[in-house]
């Protein structure tokens, strides 16, 4: 990748005679009265916001994957999730610790919605993510 890079010419040191101009800072802070009150756009209806980054904690043991996995494959093949409606899109699943039992559960669940797994829009990530 470093050799890819250098061969396009990214490690070219800039013109120093040329001017520089500072990046300019990211606004990390709005004034509540500026931000526009609307209503929440939802992924699953009345229940998840878009867009999400949704993380579940709990005790070992206590259903966390079985309910990732119902929203991630409602979401990933368009199927309601407990009868409510959804947008359907793609899905980004971090399994590390649980990661070769996924495509089982997956499957489980493909065959109690009726659903083919090749269809489902769903990628695991093959471990944890710092």
């Amino acid at each position: 990748m470093i050799d890819g890079a250098r061969s396009k010419g990214f490690d070219k040191k800039p013109n120093s005679s040329a001017p520089t101009t500072a990046p300019l800072p990211r606004q990390i802070l709005t004034i509540i009265g500026d931000i526009e009150n609307k209503d929440p756009d939802y992924l699953i209806d009345g229940t998840i916001e878009t867009p999400a980054l949704i993380g579940l904690i709990g005790p070992s043991g206590s259903g966390k994957t079985s309910v990732a996995l119902g929203m991630a494959m409602s979401i990933a093949t368009g199927t309601p999730y407990h009868s409510m409606q959804l947008k359907a899109g793609p899905v980004i699943m971090s399994a590390g610790e649980g990661y070769t039992g996924i495509p089982r559960r997956v499957q489980a669940w493909c065959a109690n919605h009726g659903q083919n797994i090749a269809h489902a829009n769903l990628a695991l990530t093959s471990r944890a993510i710092n």
